[in-house]
């Protein structure tokens, strides 16, 4: 069941409908203007662009790299948006994880623009103020 909603999202995010990127803040500018006690809108809005963000770089990279790596990652980051949208909104985990799949596809269209924007205009998908600054970030929150 997790391929399949897996493999959804993956082909919803990648499926090139026209978003601009640019409107997007990167998540260190976001992070510093908006303070968050971890469990507030703001939490919730890093966790979304992470699990966007990852599921965009998981269908743009080799299989070996999103198995052992990506996806993992993204389970985690999944999960506990997941955990939070149903925390703040007062709802439960299904209904919950039904508002996360789809609030996560305009995100993911955002990053998959930009990381076309990065392979043409620099050869690769991740260099390139937005992406690049934004897995950092969350690395460091993965981390924890």
């Amino acid at each position: 069941m997790k391929r399949i909603i897996l493999a959804a999202l993956v082909g919803v995010l990648v499926s090139g409908l026209a978003v601009k990127a640019e409107e997007m803040t990167p998540l260190k500018d976001f992070s510093r203007s908006n303070s968050t006690t971890g469990k507030d809108d703001s939490a919730l809005y890093i966790f979304y662009r992470c699990t966007a963000l990852l599921t965009v770089m998981m269908a743009l990279s080799p299989p070996d790299a999103v198995s052992k790596v990506l996806e993992p990652r993204m389970y985690k980051f999944m999960a506990v948006t997941i955990k939070l949208q149903s925390e703040i909104a007062g709802m439960s985990r299904e209904k919950a994880k039904e508002r996360v799949l789809k609030t996560l596809e305009p995100i993911g269209l955002k990053y998959t623009e930009a990381a076309n924007k990065n392979y043409v205009n620099r050869g690769h998908y991740t260099e390139g103020p937005l992406i690049d600054g934004d897995l950092k970030l969350c690395g460091e929150l993965i981390s924890k």
